[in-house]
């Protein structure tokens, strides 16, 4: 069976990554009670699911709820729905923190996450789920049948291997090129949905 993820990342303007937060589509919302007790969860990821796989205020909210600290701080975001919600709203309102709103179009120069660290970060997915397939097929070089699809745990294990390889001087290169206030700042934070079905 095929697990399709969204991933959803955040950094910080001093270079510090938050944890990845991993949403596995899963037909009844959730993740089998007796699979999620035998998935080992790396500190660098934090794990949700829903039926769509995609991103929900809900989701964003325990999100927000679990990473920030109630302090003065600035938030980073593009115009994906589930940041202009009600419920995000409140939660931002909660942590005292303020929200920057890119506007549309421009996410591309504004956004720090998008002048390097998504593209590593997909370019390092691509390169341990290539790693993980061919020590497959060299395990299965003498037996018959085909290789199995990626399951939850080594999906895990690959976003939470790339994610740990993004490097710190790269984050902050991303808030310096995008002309970000308070570089090197370590209340300025950046956020955003990656694409779904990242690792397939």
């Amino acid at each position: 069976m095929n697990h399709f993820i969204t991933v959803m990342l955040m950094i910080r303007a001093d270079g510090e990554k938050m944890p990845a937060l991993l949403i596995f589509q899963e037909k009844n919302g959730q993740i089998p009670n007796l699979v999620r007790e035998r998935l080992n969860i790396p500190e660098n990821v934090i794990i949700k699911s829903n039926k769509s796989g995609y991103i929900s205020d809900q989701i964003l909210n325990d999100y927000l709820r679990t990473i920030l600290r109630r302090e003065n701080q600035l938030l980073i975001y593009d115009q994906a729905g589930s940041h202009k919600t009600i419920m995000i709203s409140n939660a931002i309102s909660d942590l005292d923190a303020t929200k920057i709103v890119i506007p549309g179009g421009c996410t591309k120069y504004l956004q720090p996450l998008d002048a390097l660290v998504i593209a590593n970060f997909k370019s390092k997915t691509t390169d341990f789920r290539i790693k993980f397939q061919t020590e497959q097929i060299e395990r299965r070089s003498k037996r018959t049948g085909n290789l199995k699809a990626l399951d939850r745990q080594q999906l895990i294990n690959i976003a939470s291997k790339a994610w740990d390889a993004v490097s710190p001087q790269l984050v902050r290169k991303s808030f310096e090129l995008t002309g970000s206030y308070g570089v090197n700042h370590p209340k300025i934070f950046s956020h955003q949905v990656n694409m779904k079905k990242l690792i397939i």
